[in-house]
């Protein structure tokens, strides 16, 4: 399906469920071919507001939905030719009440991962990362602007941006004690190339955040910007549109705190 070059309905047959984020609103499923590889996995979702809306049974039980489990899915998939962003819109799920083995983790570089690289064969997988020792990860843009949200209430952002320390950015402004959102936030060139945007659709595992605004809101785990991550990273990584725009960029989704090994905060 994703070797082509054309959009169309779709079913996977037992394929392997390897993330799910606990949006009720949107969840998102990622599947993959038991065996793995290239262009193996994809993001199954599931909207009660997009112009292919998802029945509200299946819509549930995406939310039951186990890692591991063996699936079969029905949907339409869709590939903007332009940006290059795809994904599944679900009309059907089968669980077929048995689990597979999950696939090794993809192994990718900090290169690999940036806003501006296009990493497409490994996009929807589980991906490991290491941040060498000595260049860790630190805070870059602790508002991005690919990566603000519409929504009226928190959170305002759906993540944050850090940068290798080699790429000589000094830090940015810290949150200041406000609790609504901040006249003047701490934005600043989110689209420097080497730049990774870390996301938060994880949210129920991954509570880090950098959203000022919202500091105060449980389950959420301010980091400051002298924050740094530094060892083994893993999250799924993927494409995504920017709100209100058409421009596309990687975004790095850590799927828990244990599995994004930040210090300094």
């Amino acid at each position: 399906m994703r070797s082509g070059f054309w959009s169309g309905c779709f079913e996977l047959s037992n394929v392997v469920v390897i993330a799910r984020t606990p949006s009720t609103s949107g969840p998102r499923v990622y599947v993959q071919d038991p065996k793995g590889g290239d262009l193996s996995a994809i993001m199954a979702k599931c909207s009660s507001t997009s112009l292919h809306a998802c029945p509200a049974a299946t819509g549930a039980q995406v939310l039951q939905l186990l890692d591991g489990a063996a699936v079969t899915l029905q949907g339409s998939y869709h590939r903007d030719m332009q940006t290059g962003f795809e994904e599944l819109y679900l009309d059907h799920v089968v669980d077929h009440g048995s689990l597979l083995e999950i696939p090794a983790p993809a192994v990718l570089t900090v290169a690999q991962i940036t806003r501006a690289a296009r990493t497409r064969n490994k996009w929807f997988q589980v991906a490991k990362v290491n941040v060498p020792d000595g260049d860790p990860l630190v805070m870059f843009d602790l508002s991005p602007a690919e990566l603000r949200l519409s929504g009226a209430a928190c959170p305002y952002w759906s993540g944050f941006a850090m940068i290798p320390l080699s790429a000589g950015y000094a830090p940015p402004m810290d949150c200041d004690t406000s609790t609504t959102p901040p006249t003047n936030p701490p934005t600043r060139d989110g689209h420097a190339p080497d730049a990774v945007l870390i996301g938060r659709r994880f949210f129920d595992g991954f509570s880090y955040s950098a959203d000022c605004a919202c500091a105060a809101e449980p389950k959420q785990h301010s980091l400051a910007s002298g924050s740094f991550v530094e060892g083994k990273m893993m999250g799924v990584l993927g494409l995504e549109l920017g709100s209100g725009s058409g421009d596309a960029h990687q975004v790095f989704q850590p799927l828990s705190k244990d599995l994004f090994p930040v210090a300094g905060f």
